[in-house]
């Protein structure tokens, strides 16, 4: 009669709690042992009744309910996966605890739902001892209403968990859902995304070992103890900043750090890292770093970062005391040593990267070595010998490359510095090159004006502007001297008070201390009032430069578009022109591939006044 009331009282509460059951389903009734049939209910397709067997024991397992107030102990690897599991939610606890040594395969879903009502309840999957193994499909721990009730996947002393797919929990609260190591700590191995929630570290090891691209997130900063990655065709995507107390162990598979920071925060240093290769590195879409703290002195530190597509490690010798450096890598390189700034126009001498390298904490001189791959490398700078490569340190400029030692066969180089910002790779003695930016000549009064900017001016004695009618043969009209060595950017401007009639080319010829010189682009300029419009010059364009020129233009702000075959707008600039004859420079961007554009120019009020085809070569 006990039990028959027992059996009754269960099934008013699958009748609160659960719908939508299938033949195969089974929820608990009691607390006890998993291999105890008496501690079940089966579905038998149209309502629970007394289970003859346990979940798993026998093929067609579908989900597996852990009622409200049931703690069941998983005592034996059941023979047969079961279908997915669920916590069920109310005002009790609800626990599965898997014993050392044994098994619960989930092909599905495991799913915990929150305690409510009651102060201090907890719903949770406990891996009790080293080999303890819950493998699954997906996990997810949803959160409660206050921080009091709390849902955890735990390790005590050791276990594995196999998640195949996404760990999900709480993102506004992550203190009500987290992974916690206790003890011997356990390992975590994920091919899915850890969304939300939190994880309190202890000792354990979180492996990524997916296939594409997966991520960690939520509200707050990640902290772990060890980390992995295991797989070459992982990309793990940092959308928080991670510390790991542990170890950082790159076997395969790749790490973008975004704009967050991945700290290494190991008190003893030699433990924080293992690995690094061209198969597995850090790497930065935006301002992330790979930091690595409490560095102590007189050892070597490797930091194996990279760009999306190329490993381009840095080691470190520190400084006397405690340093701590933080860096990353992008390409290509730029003249002002910001990602995204203005390049090169002339990579020939140079590697086409930027080693951003910070140093937080610790003072005096410390020894870098950066290595990049031959894809990277100019081809002037591909013919230099050992003693002609060097490290450029940008510090407003470009200082002249320095090294104590270099390998042009191994691509590597070290030098030492006692400050740290932007580094890069080019000939010895010398800077990396000038750039000029934009240039436009324009009519004013009865002559033309030349103005320009330049980037990175290092070692320039003077400016020559040079005058051609047929843009062949060139006479100097004009010299100015050089104001900005050693500043990161400078304007200069010059008028031609008696310009040829007609058309005229102009190009300024930069000469350094040192009697090298280089030439900037060519501007065409046409005085012919006869001849309305404007034009594209040259087109098809070479080089990503092109110039906006026409004999007559209002005085106004113009909007410059250039739109794919698709439609899509893919740049655009704002020009500001003081009336008469333009020819305006533009540098297009860098991402721009051979093809046909629509070229369009708009005044102030959006009307379009000027569209042409611009071919890309």
């Amino acid at each position: 009669m006990k039990r028959l009331l027992f059996l009754g009282v269960g099934l008013i509460l699958i009748g609160n709690y659960l719908s939508a059951q299938a033949a195969g389903d089974y929820i608990s009734i009691a607390t006890g042992i998993w291999v105890n049939s008496a501690n079940w209910l089966r579905h038998d397709g149209t309502a629970f009744v007394a289970a003859t067997d346990y979940p798993g024991q026998n093929t067609g397992t579908g989900n597996v309910t852990i009622a409200n107030g049931n703690s069941m102990i998983l005592n034996a690897s059941p023979a047969f996966p079961i279908g997915s599991l669920t916590f069920q939610e109310g005002n009790e606890f609800a626990d599965l605890f898997i014993n050392d040594g044994f098994t619960l395969n989930v092909t599905g879903a495991v799913l915990i739902n929150p305690p409510v009502i009651n102060i201090g309840k907890i719903k949770q999957v406990v891996l009790n001892g080293g080999t303890a193994t819950l493998n699954c499909a997906s996990l997810t721990l949803l959160p409660s209403d206050d921080d009091f009730r709390s849902v955890r996947l735990l390790y005590q002393d050791g276990g594995i968990a196999n998640v195949t797919g996404n760990i999900s929990m709480g993102i506004n609260t992550p203190e009500r859902t987290f992974i916690q190591f206790l003890g011997a700590g356990g390992t975590l191995n994920i091919g899915g995304n850890i969304i939300g929630g939190k994880i309190v570290p202890g000792s354990g090891n979180v492996n990524f070992n997916g296939n594409g691209v997966q991520t960690l997130s939520g509200v707050l900063p990640k902290e772990l103890y060890n980390m992995g990655m295991t797989n070459a065709a992982t990309t793990l995507q940092l959308d928080v900043n991670v510390t790991l107390h542990g170890k950082l162990t790159l076997t395969n598979g790749k790490i973008n750090t975004q704009t967050n920071t991945l700290t290494l925060d190991n008190a003893t240093p030699a433990n924080q890292l293992n690995g690094g290769s061209n198969s597995s590195y850090v790497y930065s879409s935006g301002a992330g770093r790979l930091r690595r703290n409490n560095l102590a002195f007189g050892n070597y530190y490797s930091f194996p970062v990279g760009t999306s597509t190329n490993y381009l490690p840095v080691g470190v010798n520190t400084a006397a005391g405690t340093s701590e450096f933080a860096m990353n890598v992008f390409s290509p390189a730029t003249t002002d040593g910001v990602e995204g700034g203005p390049v090169f126009a002339d990579k020939s001498k140079i590697v086409d990267a930027v080693w951003n390298i910070e140093r937080p904490v610790g003072t005096g001189s410390s020894t870098i070595t950066i290595q990049w791959v031959d894809a990277l490398e100019g081809a002037t700078f591909a013919t230099y010998t050992d003693g002609q490569i060097g490290i450029s340190h940008f510090v407003g400029s470009w200082l002249p490359a320095i090294a104590s030692s270099a390998s042009a066969a191994a691509d590597s180089i070290t030098a030492t510095f006692n400050s740290f910002s932007p580094f890069g790779a080019g000939q010895i003695g010398s800077a990396l090159p000038v750039k000029f930016g934009s240039i436009k000549a324009y009519e004013k009064q009865n002559g033309i004006q030349l103005d320009w900017k330049v980037y990175s001016e290092n070692k320039v004695k003077t400016y020559e502007i040079e005058r051609s009618g047929d843009g062949r043969s060139y006479t100097t009209v004009g010299s100015l001297p050089a104001l900005y060595n050693n500043k990161a950017e400078g304007d200069y401007g010059f008028f031609d008070a008696n310009p040829l009639a007609g058309t005229s080319y102009y190009r300024i010829k930069n000469n350094d201390l040192d009697g090298k010189s280089a030439y900037s682009i060519v501007m065409r300029v046409n005085r012919n009032k006869t001849i309305p419009g404007l034009s594209l010059y040259p087109n098809p364009v070479l080089n990503r430069i092109v110039t906006l020129q026409g004999s007559d233009l209002g005085r106004g702000n113009y909007k410059i578009s250039l739109f794919a075959a698709n439609g899509q707008e893919i740049f655009k600039q704002q020009i500001k022109h003081n009336g008469g004859t333009i020819s305006q420079t533009i540098e297009l961007p860098s991402t721009i591939s051979k093809g046909v554009y629509m070229f369009t120019v708009k005044d102030e009020n959006g009307n379009i006044i000027f569209n042409d085809k611009l071919v890309s070569q």
